[in-house]
């Protein structure tokens, strides 16, 4: 008989406040801050996907591909096992739908090499038999980001939103969610510990933003452990003020 891999607790795990442990997911409209708010962390490495970021100083490597992503994560994952300290204090996909279209195009790649015969035929994740372009995607994109969060940092992916409609067995609405197909939406959703869903409208000729985090019929949000307050203001055009008091909320 093999000894047991798994031990029973006698203690219950505290509560973790700590920044490393941290998995963010911010959404919201193009261009409403979201990368501006997370380029004042000094010690934040961007994976930029769009090429979007030549108006902000941040540390940053180009993604154009899921090979870039690969070797990014490889060297990354080199860093963490040196014995100095690991550079970054948090990785930031930006964005998280661009990331998918990688992931996408890498599953199509590998699908029109398996199946020869139709190649042709093979233009979406769609086209892939017995529905295994959707199923490897989401496969492909959630081991990446859970090996991304085995790194000594806090994660963050920025992402835009989308209305979806939802239909209960009483009503129907608009629910503002993640701008990601809906079984990847779904595994993102699930990883994340807060759902930071950032709203942006004018006022006048004043922007105002808020950061929502509490769950409602009519947005996606939430924060484990309630850390990060509903509606947030999000008043200055840099946002470093912003940031530092919300990366006070963790040790």
């Amino acid at each position: 008989m093999t000894a047991p891999k798994l031990t029973l607790p006698t203690e219950a795990t505290p509560a973790s406040k700590r920044w490393i442990d941290q998995r963010f997911l911010m959404i919201g409209q193009a261009g409403c801050g979201k990368s501006t708010f997370w380029s004042n962390d000094p010690g934040a490495l961007f994976a930029d996907t769009e090429g979007n970021l030549t108006h902000l100083s941040v540390k940053r490597v180009a993604i154009r591909s899921w090979e870039d992503m690969q070797e990014l994560g490889a060297m990354l994952f080199a860093q963490a096992t040196l014995p100095a300290p690991f550079p970054y204090s948090t990785i930031v996909v930006d964005t998280l739908d661009r990331l998918l279209t990688c992931a996408e195009e890498h599953v199509i790649g590998m699908a029109k090499e398996k199946y020869t015969k139709m190649a042709g035929a093979i233009n979406t994740i769609g086209d892939i038999p017995e529905g295994g372009g959707w199923a490897n995607t989401n496969k492909l994109l959630m081991n990446a980001l859970n090996k991304l969060d085995q790194l000594p940092c806090a994660l963050v992916l920025i992402g835009h939103v989308k209305q979806d409609k939802v239909e209960e067995p009483t009503q129907k609405y608009d629910r503002e969610t993640v701008s990601l197909w809906k079984g990847i939406g779904t595994s993102v959703l699930g990883f994340s510990k807060h759902t930071l869903h950032l709203q942006s409208f004018y006022v006048g000729d004043t922007l105002r933003r808020y950061v929502r985090t509490l769950p409602q019929k009519g947005l996606e949000a939430k924060s484990h452990g309630g850390l990060v307050k509903d509606k947030l203001e999000w008043t200055t055009p840099e946002l470093k003020t912003e940031f530092q008091a919300f990366r006070a909320l963790f040790d």
